[in-house]
Formats: structure tokens, C-alpha cells, sequence
């Protein structure tokens, strides 16, 4: 029986009747189903439309007229993407939730969240930066459904966009980490385009956003702009990277004497006119891409009074930090007492107002003066440092603090075991001007000191941990009630004012000799002068350490270095004189002992004519000193393969040059210069070629500056020291006198700068 009533029911289903209208039914439901899935996609690809997308009247004239004008809507290929090729996926599913998620966008416009263009430019930056995480967190797969990066022609892309992309094959990056805003300017400047930039930011429009720079919305977090250039090196390349593909350039802004890893904001402004750091003592007219001009002009500086009110502000708040102590300055003495101080086991805060370190120390060239030396002993040089002593004051006129000499001279030789001890050779020895002896101690080959030595501190203060904070500037050293030092007010480039907490401050912020009007009031006979020294020097320190009642001493003394290079706009080193150079006039003539004093040799050249004067060297000298390539690099010096082609070159008295090269060699064989008494002559000027470079004297070093006594304490206008105030280098006075020696400076700001450290971190202990 159930065998029955299933054939019954089988055969109900194929009667003519049933099965019409099954069939019927099947008919109509796969025709609605169709009619429904086209309707249903057609209603999808309508709410595609990149009309419908900014439908609603807060993004008329905004997202839309932003991306026609970018590369994804009007290129080459002639193919666009729209707004759903980026922001809706390919995928069904995907594609049906994400379609969900936009009645929010809806219900924001219904109930007024969002509804006028205003309201939508606030919320930009938040809706962009969502995006751009939700592209980069699926790795990219919208540009992915276009592009793939196999298929690109490396041959058309430049070396940095070929070795982006390769990374991305190794899955280090992803395509939105370079073009994040590819296909929207930032909303502050729309319509923005390559083609129409002016400055940096102008240039990243089609490429990044403002957030793909800047942490935040609100712009730099701290002053060494630290994400801003990490942004820039994961796109670009650090600077040696970038150096290796200027194959085309003689001379590499990117590949310089700078130490540390030089951020590349130091010369790229964002939304401002770009000028490289260089220029400040080169003119080698680089051609910065996107530099701009000033016709955007910087935010201008506040009022005065707002200005004294911001910084009572700041120091009304409680401090945003707090250390043991704030080193202010990055020269060789900041560094040196920040290494010191650290390894005496306090915490330090380094403030440099650049936004490089180094200060003058990176451009020192000539040598460190030490007495009593491991180096000398090996090279069996008879020196000692009683003589140093004596070098020292007669060379600053003995109007030098002689215990201050004391100190110098009697620390100089640990101070060479020192530096050696952190990495830096100091193996050659020479002689500078107005030296008994040769202790002037540098590199192997005699390259330049002051970068090197610099490079070493550096390298040393990062490993131990430093706090280097760039483009702070300190404005007011702060002390208590009963006058000790509790910190110091900072002014950061691009946070503002605010207060460090301090138990001491170091001042090693240098001297005050690229500061023209200062200059010219206290020696008015170097009004105009050229000036040698790096764009830093300008005296904040020492202004700063007098408002907080610091005497000073010797303000007036101020050296002109006897060769700098009108031509080049550097300063050439003394060292050339030390290892057998000689110094003529226009006629060819010799008229000077070269070793002679700065201040002595400088007047010298003054006073012939025209002011300037030729230093003549041989190929000897070239080889016995590696600095001298850095000056043919430069293309300031002239070579003649013989003595009357250089003369060709230089437009002097062949004659008379030849009568005074051949009278000088006579010297050297002699031991003994009749005309000038030069007291070293190291080597004859006899080996083609030979080689000249015009020099002139230019401002140099300012001998003058705070008082401190022999442990770096800075005395007071009331004769007391105060309390918890330290100073080094060339921010002090009363160890030069009227006329630094060449040589002195390295060592006075190695010797007071690791002793300022040592002592203040003894002094914060015990306090």
C-alpha cells in the first residue's frame, strides 16, 4: 500500500494540469529572481555613481572636484577611477556590508551630525585617516584590483620608486604607504598639484595627507620633528641613501661634515620656503625641487608683550619634565660634559637650538692642543705642559686667568687618552701657530679634528641615552628665591614655550661671533668682516647666563682667523701653515712668520694690499694633510704643474715667487728663517705641483664670556659663584686672554667640557 500512494503522488505531478503550473510557477519565480537580482545591482551600481556618492550637498564642490584634478581621473591611459573603485570592494559580500555601513553616513545628513560643507571639512582629516588604515590594514587591495606592481615597467620608474616597490615584494610596504593621498590634496590646500607646486607640502599633495607627515591633525609633536622625518626616510631613503643616487653632482648637499644622521628638515620646510642648511656658510646654489618662496611667508612672530606673557604662562604650569641636568648645546663642550655627566651616573637633557648638532666644533680643522701625550712620546716630540702654559699666556697677551691655563695645559693629555677611550684617533701630531712644540693632535693623515672628534661625542651621547632635543632654544635659566638654579625656560620651534627641571644647567652654547652687531660694538674695526662660523653663534647663551646675573670678562677681545677663503666662504686651515706652507703678497713676496699668532698674522695680511694674500704649497704638504682635499673639492684652490704655470693661474710675479720658494727652501735646509723667523720649517716646498689659495682674515672666536672658576662653576656680578650653574668652551672668558692660539679651542672645550659634567653631576648628588 505505501508503494501506492507514492506512484499517486508522482502521478498528480505529471498531469498535464500540475505540471503546467508547476512549470508556470518555476517560470516566474526564476524571472522575478532575475528581475530582482538586476534590479538589485542596478541599485548598486547607481549608488556606485560618483554623483550619488557626493549626492549630498556638504561634498558639492569638494571631493569630487579634488580628485578630477589628480592623476586616478585624468591621465595618460585614459582610464578613471571613481570614487567606488577605492572606497567600495569588488567583493560581494564585502560589498554588501559596506553598503550597510553607509546609511550611517546617511543618518548623519538626515539628522544634521553632518550636513553643510564646514561640518564635512572638520570631519575630513578623521574620515580620511580611517580610510587609509582600513586600505593599509588590507593591504591595499583596492589598488591592488588595478595595479600590480609585477607588472610595472621598472625601466620608467626612478631609483627610489623601484626600490619602494621591490620592497613591497618583500612585503615590507604597502601601496597606500606612498600614495596615501593619491587621490585627494589635503584639505587645506585643495587642488593642489605637482605641477602647480611651490613648496614641499605642495609637491606631496597627490601623495600624502596631512597625517602621512604629521602624528596628528594639530601638527609636530615634538621639535626634532621625529615623525616627520621618519615619514620622510621611509619614502626617500636616509641622507646617504640619497647622496648614492646624486651620481650627477660634484658636490652632495646630502653627503656632508655634518655629524649624527642630519634630518631632512633641516633643510625641507613643508609649508614654507625651503633653503639648505649649507648656504648658511657655502654658496654653492643647489637646486632645491619644490623649495618655494617666501611669498608664503612663516606665521608671523608674536607681540612682545604676548610674548612675556606666553613664557609667565609656561613658567606659572608645572614643569612638562624633569632631569638632574639640562646641557644647553651641541658643540664639542655640550656633548663632552653630557657624555661626562651621564657616565657620573645623572640623568641629562641636551637643548640645541640648531637643527643640527655639532656647533663650530664640526667645522674645526687644525688640531687639539695637548702636552705630555701618548702620541707625542710615540713620535718622540720633547714637549710639556708647563710650556703650554707658557705658550697660552703669551699668546693671549697674559691677561689670561692663569689658573684657568693651569687646567687646560695640566687635563689636556687626559683629555686626548680620553677621547680616545670613546673611538677617536688622535695619532698625528702637529704644530699651530704659536707653539713651542708640536701638540697639535688630529687623525691619522691629518684630516680634519673638529668633525671627527664631534662624530665621536655624538655617537657617544646617543648609545648612552641623551635626551637631544633640536630647535629648543633656552630663553631664561631659573633659579629660587635664595638664587639656585632650578631649571630652565625653553622656547621649542614648533611646541612652544615650556619648563625643564633642573638641579643644574650647563651653558656650552659657543660664542657670540655671528652675531654682527655685538661684533661691531665691541670692535668696531671688524664692522663688515666675513665670518667663519656656523649660523648658532650668535651669543644666546652668554645673554641669557647675564640675565641670571652671571659677570663676564674679556667681551672685547675678538679674533679675525688670518685665512678664510673669500672664494669658497670657508675657513682654511692653520694646519696648511703648520706642515710647510708658506704666505705671499701680490709681488710674490713672503712677509710674515706663517706661525705666528692669529692676531699678529691677521694684521700681517691686512696690511698688504688689496687685503688678501696667496698660501703656496707643494704636493708634500698636499699629501701630509687629507684635509686639503676637502678645499680642491671645493674648487678654491689653484694648481700649476710648475711654479710659473701657477703664477699663470694667480696673476703674480712669477720671478719674484720663484726668488721667494727658492730663498724659503734655503731656510728649511738651514734650520733657521733670517727673514722671519719662523721657528718650525717642516719640509721644502720642491715637489710639483703646486697649489695656491687666496685667503683673507675673517671673524673667528670671541676670547670673551662668562666667568667661571676651575671646577665650571659661573661666578656672579656679586663676586659668589651660583649655585647650580656650570659653563664650558668658548661661552666662558679668562682662558684665552686677548688672542686665542690655533689648537686651544678643541681643547678647551673637551678639557672644561667633561669637567663642567663631572662636577655638576657631583654637585647634583650631594644636593
Amino acid at each position: 500500500m505505501p508503494e501506492l500512494k507514492v506512484t499517486g503522488w508522482i502521478r498528480s505531478w505529471l498531469r498535464p494540469s500540475t505540471s503546467r503550473s508547476v512549470l508556470s510557477l518555476v517560470v516566474i519565480g526564476l524571472a522575478l529572481g532575475v528581475g530582482g537580482i538586476l534590479a538589485f545591482n542596478a541599485t548598486m551600481h547607481a549608488t556606485n555613481t560618483d554623483e550619488f556618492c557626493v549626492g549630498c550637498h556638504e561634498q558639492k564642490d569638494n571631493s569630487l572636484v579634488m580628485l578630477r584634478k589628480t592623476r586616478h581621473y585624468s591621465n595618460a591611459s585614459g582610464n578613471s577611477a571613481g570614487c567606488s573603485d577605492c572606497h567600495v570592494p569588488h567583493e560581494f559580500v564585502p560589498k554588501m556590508i559596506r553598503k550597510i555601513q553607509a546609511s550611517r553616513e546617511v543618518w548623519g545628513h538626515i539628522t544634521g551630525i553632518i550636513d553643510t560643507p564646514e561640518k564635512y571639512a572638520a570631519h575630513t582629516p578623521h574620515m580620511k585617516k580611517k580610510e587609509i588604515d582600513r586600505i593599509r590594514a588590507n593591504d591595499s587591495q583596492e589598488c591592488r584590483n588595478c595595479h600590480e606592481v609585477e607588472q610595472m615597467d621598472s625601466g620608467l620608474q626612478s631609483t627610489a620608486a623601484r626600490q619602494f616597490h621591490r620592497a613591497m615584494l618583500d612585503n615590507d610596504k604597502t601601496c597606500i604607504d606612498c600614495h596615501a593621498g593619491l587621490a585627494h590634496n589635503p584639505a587645506d590646500m585643495p587642488g593642489a598639484t605637482v605641477a602647480e607646486a611651490e613648496v614641499l607640502a605642495d609637491a606631496h599633495g597627490e601623495k600624502t595627507l596631512c597625517y602621512t607627515c604629521h602624528a596628528s591633525d594639530e601638527g609636530p609633536e615634538d621639535d626634532n620633528l621625529s615623525h616627520e622625518n621618519t615619514g620622510c626616510v621611509s619614502c626617500h631613503g636616509d641622507s646617504q641613501a640619497v647622496a648614492s643616487r646624486e651620481t650627477e653632482l660634484e658636490v652632495s648637499p646630502h653627503q656632508s661634515h655634518f655629524i649624527g644622521d642630519v634630518a631632512c628638515t633641516t633643510c625641507h620646510n613643508g609649508h614654507i620656503k625651503s633653503v639648505t642648511y649649507c648656504d648658511a656658510c657655502h654658496s654653492f646654489d643647489f637646486n632645491m625641487p619644490f623649495g618655494g618662496s617666501w611669498t608664503r611667508k612663516p606665521a608671523p612672530l608674536i607681540a612682545d608683550a604676548e610674548d612675556r606673557a606666553a613664557q609667565n604662562q609656561a613658567i606659572a604650569m608645572a614643569p612638562r619634565i624633569e632631569t638632574d641636568i639640562v646641557v644647553v648645546g651641541s658643540g664639542g663642550a655640550g656633548l663632552a660634559a653630557a657624555v661626562s655627566a651621564t657616565d657620573a651616573g645623572a640623568r641629562v637633557i641636551l637643548l640645541e637650538k640648531e637643527p643640527v648638532p655639532g656647533g663650530n666644533t664640526k667645522l674645526a680643522a687644525g688640531g687639539m692642543n695637548a702636552a705630555e701625550t701618548r702620541p707625542q712620546e710615540k713620535l718622540g716630540i720633547s714637549d710639556t705642559k708647563q710650556t703650554m702654559v707658557d705658550d697660552t699666556m703669551k699668546g693671549g697677551h697674559d691677561i689670561n686667568d692663569p689658573d684657568l691655563v693651569q687646567v687646560l695645559a695640566n687635563n689636556s693629555s687626559d683629555s686626548i687618552d680620553w677621547l680616545t677611550s670613546l673611538g677617536a684617533d688622535m695619532s698625528d701630531v702637529g704644530r699651530m701657530g704659536g707653539a713651542s712644540a708640536d701638540r697639535s693632535h688630529r687623525p691619522a693623515g691629518g684630516a680634519g679634528v673638529g668633525a671627527h672628534v664631534a662624530q665621536v661625542l655624538w655617537d657617544n651621547a646617543v648609545q648612552r641615552g641623551v635626551d637631544i632635543r633640536f630647535n629648543s632654544r633656552v630663553v631664561r635659566i631659573l633659579k629660587d628665591p635664595a638664587g639656585t638654579v632650578t631649571g630652565v625656560l625653553v622656547h621649542g620651534e614648533f611646541t612652544g614655550y615650556y619648563v625643564i627641571k633642573a638641579d643644574a644647567v650647563i651653558l656650552a652654547t659657543g660664542g657670540f661671533s655671528r652675531n654682527n652687531k655685538r661684533v661691531a660694538e665691541l670692535d668696531p674695526k671688524l664692522r663688515g668682516f666675513k665670518n667663519t662660523n656656523q649660523p648658532g653663534a650668535t651669543g644666546d647663551g652668554l645673554e641669557v647666563a647675564q640675565l641670571a646675573g652671571a659677570a663676564t670678562r674679556d667681551l672685547e677681545y675678538i679674533q679675525a682667523h688670518p685665512t678664510y677663503s673669500p672664494v669658497g666662504g670657508v675657513l682654511v686651515t692653520e694646519a696648511i701653515r703648520g706642515n710647510g706652507a708658506i704666505l705671499v703678497n701680490r709681488n710674490g713676496e713672503r712677509f710674515v712668520n706663517e706661525i705666528t699668532t692669529r692676531d699678529k698674522a691677521a694684521a700681517a695680511i691686512l696690511a698688504q694690499e688689496g687685503g688678501s694674500v696667496y698660501l703656496i704649497f707643494d704636493d708634500a704638504v698636499r699629501q701630509s694633510l687629507s684635509k686639503i682635499e676637502s678645499f680642491i673639492h671645493l674648487h678654491i684652490v689653484s694648481e700649476g704643474g710648475s711654479i710659473e704655470i701657477l703664477t699663470n693661474e694667480i696673476d703674480l710675479p712669477a720671478a719674484n715667487l720663484a726668488a721667494t720658494i727658492v730663498a724659503y727652501n734655503g731656510f728649511v735646509k738651514a734650520e733657521e728663517d733670517t727673514q722671519f723667523e719662523r721657528p718650525d720649517l717642516p719640509r721644502e716646498l720642491a715637489t710639483a705641483p703646486y697649489y695656491a689659495i687666496e685667503v683673507t682674515p675673517a671673524v673667528h672666536h670671541t676670547m670673551g664670556g662668562v666667568m667661571i672658576d676651575t671646577g665650571t662653576r659661573v661666578k656672579g656680578r656679586d663676586g659668589h659663584t651660583i649655585r647650580g650653574l656650570y659653563a664650558a668652551g668658548e661661552a666662558t672668558g679668562g682662558v684665552h686672554g686677548a688672542n686665542r692660539l690655533g689648537g686651544n679651542a678643541i681643547s678647551d672645550i673637551i678639557t672644561f667640557g667633561r669637567l663642567a659634567g663631572a662636577e655638576a653631576a657631583m654637585y647634583v648628588k650631594e644636593n
